[in-house]
């Protein structure tokens, strides 16, 4: 019976501990100690009886020393000091008896300690999960007119505050997101326990925002108005770091004109004749002294940024309850990757949405009474009007203000002196951000079914294999004893009454005179066949 309970509860990955479950739990913890008691209290029964039978056993069999047979008192003794003399004796019902007692001692601590709970244990099973949505790029970030598709309502936030909350220490990823992936959602087609985790391989989409470091280098830009010259300082990127960047030489960029001591915003730039061929441009600038003529007062560091979008197939293990939150993923090897782009759009559009339309500084802009006076649309020329407007009155953008955390002229001075901190940063946070707006507002319903795993993990119910083995040999034990006492080692003896009358008239008998000794010693029986005949001549 153990050994099926056993591999039942192992087949099943343990017993929930549960409401459900409550009886079987309590009849798994408590039944096979309250059965071994049983069988204890039995066996002591068995071996009183032994016990008893013991010394008149010997008597029949021949003639015994009044130390092994009517002197002998195992009933009384306690039953480790008996055991020693039971061996030296040989009396082997009696040993093995008391040991077969200590057995089935031991048994109940064994059987008490049989069962036990692991608070966390893992079960796993294969299921199907019906499919609800995935990630369309087809036009669902801007309209033909380029205007965006964000909905004015409290929508608006979502992707970014879904980026600030990742941000924060111990932050969790919006559902069905991680790092900078969408994965395609689905749900659970039947209840599932709580604390469950859901194993299964979907479409993903990763915004991959890939940069290279720009270094400027100043120029002197000399132009003639009323018969003077006048001079500025231009900066224009290194030629070398364009190279890297299969970017043909952008415009050159002015310093900023104002007193702060950092900046940092993005803009957008061409580099190339191509429409379809346009950058994110992320720069910092740090004000290193007051510049001459031929100096410029600030320290810039530049990067050169392209998004797209790939396409691939990722193993993910999700939450289901209640946050649908991707606790890890890891990309499909074998499957094939394809990067998409935006159709009918540009860098643009990632810049208007990476300076987030719905920030304070942003709707600024886009309010009545403002230079656009309607909502953001994704034009190369609304960028650059925007990024302008940023550079003028702020000394971070909405994009700049999340990258540095709120803490800007920290944050830029770092950046500064390690630019690859720097690229690695706007990489991350962009790529983050860009997810999350993908999340938000580039989903469609979806149908279908795909195969997976649902991993549970919840106290259950197990049994110690090591005590169990031991349990199984401790009964295979007792049941070989029993089987002796029935036959090879069970007492014997040929008289039909208990015999303690008996054997108090021999201890009289044993210490009276000799006189009388020589009086009944006509009655002394020397055969067990005398023995015979004198009970049954008195019956």
């Amino acid at each position: 019976m153990l050994e099926i309970l056993g591999a039942k509860i192992n087949q099943n990955h343990g017993l929930p501990v549960n409401d459900v479950h409550a009886t079987f739990v309590a009849i798994i913890k408590y039944v096979p100690t309250v059965a071994a008691i049983i069988l204890g209290m039995a066996w002591k029964s068995i071996l009183t009886d032994t016990k008893m039978m013991t010394p008149w056993s010997n008597m029949s069999e021949k003639w015994a020393k009044s130390s092994h047979s009517v002197t002998l008192d195992y009933l009384t003794s306690l039953e480790v000091i008996s055991l020693i003399p039971a061996f030296r004796r040989r009396h082997w019902s009696v040993a093995i008896g008391l040991v077969t007692g200590f057995v089935c001692g031991a048994l109940v601590a064994l059987t008490n300690s049989l069962p036990y709970v692991n608070l966390s244990a893992a079960t796993s099973q294969s299921a199907t999960f019906a499919m609800t949505s995935r990630t369309n790029l087809n036009g669902s970030l801007q309209y033909p007119n380029g205007s965006l598709t964000m909905p004015q309502s409290y929508l608006d936030s979502e992707p970014y505050a879904a980026m600030a909350a990742q941000e924060l220490p111990n932050g969790r990823s919006a559902a069905w997101t991680k790092d900078n992936v969408v994965f395609d959602s689905f749900r659970a087609t039947s209840t599932l326990d709580k604390n469950s985790t859901v194993e299964a391989e979907v479409p993903s989409v990763r915004s991959a925002f890939n940069c290279h470091q720009l270094h400027y280098q100043q120029y002197n830009q000399y132009a003639k108005y009323d018969d003077s010259t006048w001079s500025s300082v231009v900066l224009k990127a290194n030629p070398r770091d364009l190279e890297a960047a299969n970017c043909s030489p952008m415009p050159q960029l002015s310093p900023p004109v104002h007193d702060d001591q950092v900046m940092g915003w993005l803009n957008v730039t061409s580099c190339s004749n191509e429409a379809d061929d346009t950058r994110v441009i992320a720069n910092i600038a740090v004000r290193k002294n007051a510049g001459t003529v031929n100096q410029s007062p600030w320290g810039m560091v530049g990067l050169l940024c392209k998004s797209e979008f790939i396409l691939q197939s990722a193993w993910l293990q999700v939450n289901m309850t209640p946050s649908y939150e991707v606790l890890s993923y890891a990309f499909n090897s074998s499957s094939t990757t394809t990067a998409i782009g935006v159709p009918n759009s540009n860098a643009a559009l990632y810049y208007i949405y990476l300076n987030n339309p719905n920030d304070v500084k942003s709707q600024k802009i886009f309010q009545p009474g403002t230079i656009f006076n309607d909502k953001p649309t994704a034009d190369f020329g609304n960028a650059t009007d925007v990024a302008y407007h940023f550079i003028r009155n702020s000394v971070a953008d909405p994009f700049f203000a999340t990258l540095t955390e709120g803490q800007v002229e920290i944050k830029i001075k770092m950046y500064e002196d390690d630019p690859y901190r720097f690229q690695a940063d706007v990489e991350l946070v962009a790529g983050r951000m860009l997810a999350q707006v993908l999340k938000s507002f580039a989903r469609e319903n979806n149908t279908g079914d795909i195969s997976g795993i649902i991993r549970t993990t919840q106290p259950r119910l197990f049994l110690r294999r090591s005590i169990l083995r031991v349990l199984d040999a401790a009964l295979v034990f007792i049941c070989l004893v029993c089987l002796l006492h029935l036959t090879l080692l069970r007492p014997k003896t040929i008289l039909k009454e208990n015999p303690g009358t008996i054997a108090s008239t021999a201890m009289t008998l044993a210490s009276a005179s000799r006189s009388i000794e020589d009086f009944f010693s006509h009655e002394v029986i020397s055969a067990e066949s005398h023995l015979k005949h004198i009970l049954k001549s008195r019956e």
